[in-house]
C-alpha cells in the first residue's frame, strides 16, 4: 500500500537506505506516528521531555538511527541552536573552506557544524551576533553562496 501511495502521491520510490531501507513515505508515516503517540501535535508540544520519549521510537525506524532526521525536524520546527544536520550544504562547506583557507573537500560536515556553532558567540561582541542563531547563520551563508 505505501509503495503505491508514495509513487502516486509523491512520485517517490526512494528508500531510507540502500540496504534494507524502507520507503521514505513509510518512514515519514512512522516518524509522524511516533510524534503523535508522544503527544506532539503542535509546536507548543515540542518539549525536551516529549522529544526525548519520541526519539526512542524514531531511532527504531530503519534509516533513522543517526538522529539526523530528528535534529532536522527540530531545526525546521524552530530550534535555533541546530543547523542542518545531514551533510551540510556543499555551499556552506565551500564558504567555510574559503573563510578558513582550506582546500575544497577538506571541510567535513562535522567541521562545518562546529565552525557555525562556534561563530555565533564570536559575532555577539561585534554587535552583529546579538540576533543571530546557528540556524540563521546557516541559512544566510547558504543563500549567499547559492546566489539566492
Amino acid at each position: 500500500m505505501w509503495h503505491e501511495w508514495a509513487v502516486d502521491m509523491f512520485g517517490n520510490r526512494q528508500r531510507t537506505s540502500t540496504r534494507s531501507g524502507i520507503l521514505k513515505a513509510e518512514a515519514v508515516r512512522q516518524f509522524a506516528s511516533s510524534l503523535y503517540r508522544t503527544g506532539i501535535n503542535d509546536f507548543v508540544d515540542l518539549t525536551e521531555d516529549k522529544l526525548e520519549i519520541a526519539e526512542t521510537s524514531i531511532r527504531e525506524i530503519p534509516g533513522q538511527k543517526s538522529r539526523i532526521s530528528l535534529d532536522y525536524f527540530r531545526m525546521l520546527a524552530g530550534d535555533d541552536d541546530l543547523i542542518k544536520p545531514d551533510r551540510p550544504d556543499r555551499m556552506v562547506q565551500r564558504f567555510i573552506g574559503k573563510a578558513i583557507n582550506l582546500q575544497p573537500g577538506k571541510v567535513t560536515p562535522r567541521l562545518a557544524r562546529k565552525v557555525l556553532q562556534k561563530a555565533i558567540p564570536l559575532l555577539v561582541p561585534t554587535g552583529t551576533g546579538s540576533f543571530w542563531s546557528a540556524r540563521q547563520l546557516h541559512y544566510t551563508i547558504w543563500a549567499t553562496e547559492s546566489g539566492n
